[in-house]
């Protein structure tokens, strides 16, 4: 959706790791085919765990994928509850090279229950774009399924901290998706964007796409005003079904 898969195939060059030698886990893989992360590594005979619950992309990607051995799938609900006990239970290493995330809903709850236990050389990620980096914001487990509105996800401010606290630094932003990398990886190419950045970059990136309106509505104000605007905005939403307040991720922005 934004060019993830080039960006994996350039980070998978960039430390001489063959996709045929790549053990990938995509949580959230739909039909495998549309707008997948991951779909190449597959065909190029990479080692891999497609997880997806919708009935009718499973379907479609079991069909697919008859042709691609490889690759373990399975119709589960993921939850941050039986997250590492089902990627066990289907057989993955502790170190992988690549963890795809995209559920639309408590991603940062299932994120912060796999870091505990797995390691990954590179993950990509889905963020919620609309929120300024002084905004922290979680959709809560449990959540209802994705009504395609703006309630979904994490934004950029929590994601950064749960990377940072693990050891993982990020590389690469465009509207919402990160990639970031294992900051401890020997001879890492992959220079990541100082904290100071990241909002700048965000911005960036949002300007003159489908996200524009994003920055005139909830990012190019006082933060105060923001943060009353998306009370509201979530003021139908169940009580405990999300959690948003000022970031304590203390990063120095610049001016632009």
């Amino acid at each position: 959706f934004h060019d993830e898969h080039l960006i994996i195939a350039s980070a998978l060059k960039s430390i001489s790791v063959r996709p045929e030698d790549c053990f990938f886990v995509d949580i959230g893989a739909g039909d495998g085919i549309d707008m997948s992360n991951t779909f190449l590594l597959a065909e190029q005979e990479a080692k891999g765990i497609a997880l997806e619950f919708n009935p009718s992309k499973f379907s479609m990607m079991a069909v697919t994928y008859r042709a691609l051995p490889n690759i373990q799938l399975a119709r589960v609900p993921v939850t941050p509850r039986n997250v590492v006990a089902l990627l066990e239970g289907l057989g993955c290493p502790k170190e992988v090279t690549l963890l795809n995330l995209d559920i639309d809903s408590y991603d940062y709850d299932v994120l912060e229950s796999i870091l505990l236990s797995f390691s990954f050389r590179f993950l990509c990620l889905e963020i919620n774009p609309i929120f300024p980096f002084d905004i922290e914001f979680k959709v809560n487990f449990p959540a209802t399924e994705w009504a395609g509105d703006t309630f979904h996800g994490m934004s950029l401010s929590m994601a950064y901290r749960l990377l940072r606290d693990n050891g993982y630094e990020i590389t690469h932003l465009d509207r919402s998706f990160l990639f970031a990398t294992r900051k401890d990886a020997v001879a890492n190419p992959l220079q990541p964007i100082p904290s100071d950045r990241l909002e700048a970059t965000l911005d960036q990136s949002l300007v003159g796409s489908s996200w524009d309106q994003v920055l005139k509505l909830y990012r190019g104000r006082p933060v105060g005003d923001i943060l009353s605007s998306l009370e509201d905005l979530f003021a139908g939403k169940p009580d405990g079904a999300y959690t948003m307040k000022l970031s304590s991720s203390k990063v120095t922005k610049p001016t632009l």
